[in-house]
């Protein structure tokens, strides 16, 4: 615990209540994260049936066909990844800006390589039939932007799973180091395969109502269900691998019934995808709308669970900054005091005459200016070096000019103040 980095929080206000804070977050990274799968998927499968046609020309329509969905997918989840992004800055603000740190120069790329990444979608897009005699090149442009998609969810899952604990923050040393912390090659390995299942399922559904290419309706149907089974399947390990292998700063037993959740909508998809299969005839239909529905709950329960863990992992560690920022602010409350307390001390350590004068004179007399009375350069202009004049007119006052008021006796300040602010009034110049 020595070694634990403890930082003060900023101390502001929350925009909206942490409750409706939470649920937004979880909401909002569900429909952000399903659409990422849809595309990093997407791009996958579509480069390797691009490939696929260079020895088999039918792929080509199929490949053209996911690619094309891309585009789509990857605006929406640009769209909403803006949300998640937002919430999470207001209620982690701490940790989230500690990982982005640590991970330095990997994260900072993230904006350029996206950037890369989307443009050449576009490119590889519209320059289908364009690229048609150098199919080679074309492929090179989709394998780029892959690449890209095999990097960046690594950089964001490395983030993610640094910001739960800050007791590695210490001996954290960059990118790579960050990578090699319990839970991430799993936790990496869990969003490639959702990636693939949330493709194959979402190409089902498109094959289903659309022109079917080159291939029947039962050879599609069994391609794309054989490849949701495989990787939820292998998914379904990984999250078991996963949960055993997180450290134990966020496990709890509602972490624990979560889980039991998600792998029993998980498994219950799973049956049903895999009879399918199995009792393939003539024809293969997938049971579209109830393995959808079992895997958009196992999403949902997902995305609970991952809010518990993370609210588990870090609720120690938060209640030692709330500790250290209620101290900061107490700390802050003093050297103001004391700050105060000096200024104060420093005006009344100054001439005595002029501390009089503020005190007494000055709500009447301004430096150059009329205010009930007149201008203290006036004053000095008539009685110049004769302060006993000054003090002989406050003590006994009348009145000279029918445009003031008449002057109060000053005789309650003493005859002691009033031979000071006399002397301070003529030493300065009219």
């Amino acid at each position: 615990m020595s070694n634990l980095p403890v930082p003060k929080d900023f101390p502001l206000p929350l925009p909206a209540p942490e409750g409706f804070l939470q649920f937004s977050l979880v909401l909002l990274f569900l429909l952000h994260i399903l659409f990422v799968y849809l595309m990093v998927g997407g791009t996958f499968l579509a480069l390797y049936y691009q490939i696929r046609s260079l020895s088999d020309s039918r792929y080509d329509w199929l490949a053209r066909k996911i690619a094309h969905t891309l585009t789509v997918n990857k605006s929406i989840a640009v769209v909403l990844g803006v949300g998640p992004l937002l919430v999470i800055n207001s209620l982690y603000s701490t940790y989230f800006y500690a990982a982005n740190a640590l991970t330095g120069n990997a994260w900072m790329s993230l904006i350029p390589l996206i950037a890369l990444a989307f443009l050449l979608i576009y490119l590889h897009k519209y320059s289908w039939d364009a690229l048609s005699s150098h199919r080679r090149l074309h492929i090179g442009l989709l394998s780029l932007a892959a690449l890209i998609f095999v990097f960046v969810p690594l950089v964001f899952v490395t983030n993610v799973n640094l910001m739960l604990f800050p007791q590695s923050w210490m001996s954290v040393k960059g990118f790579w180091s960050a990578a090699q912390l319990p839970s991430v090659a799993a936790r990496y390995l869990h969003f490639i395969c959702a990636s693939m299942s949330a493709s194959a399922l979402f190409m089902l559904w498109q094959l289903q109502k659309s022109d079917k290419g080159p291939f029947p309706l039962r050879e599609n149907n069994f391609r794309f269900l054989s490849l949701l089974t495989f990787f939820l399947s292998v998914d379904v390990v990984i999250a078991i691998f996963t949960f055993m292998s997180s450290p134990l700063e966020g496990l709890s037993s509602s972490i624990v019934i979560l889980l039991a959740c998600v792998l029993g909508f998980a498994l219950s998809a799973l049956f049903l995808t895999s009879r399918s299969l199995l009792d393939a005839g003539e024809t293969v239909k997938p049971p579209l709308k109830r393995v959808s529905a079992l895997l958009i709950l196992a999403l949902a329960f997902y995305g609970a669970l991952r809010h518990g863990y993370r609210e588990s992992a870090l609720a120690k560690h938060k209640a030692l900054v709330s500790e250290k920022t209620q101290e900061f602010q107490k700390q802050v409350r003093i050297a103001t005091l004391q700050a105060e307390r000096k200024e104060r001390d420093a005006a009344f350590a100054g001439d005595p005459g002029e501390i009089a004068f503020k005190t007494n004179c000055a709500p009447c007399h301004a430096m150059n200016e009329k205010l009930v009375g007149p201008p203290v350069t006036e004053i000095v202009s008539i009685y110049g070096g004769r302060p006993e004049g000054i003090v002989a007119w406050a003590m006994n006052p009348g009145k000279k000019r029918p445009d003031y008021p008449s002057m109060p006796s000053m005789k309650h300040v003493g005859s002691e103040q009033l031979e000071a602010i006399a002397r301070y009034l003529s030493s300065l110049k009219p």
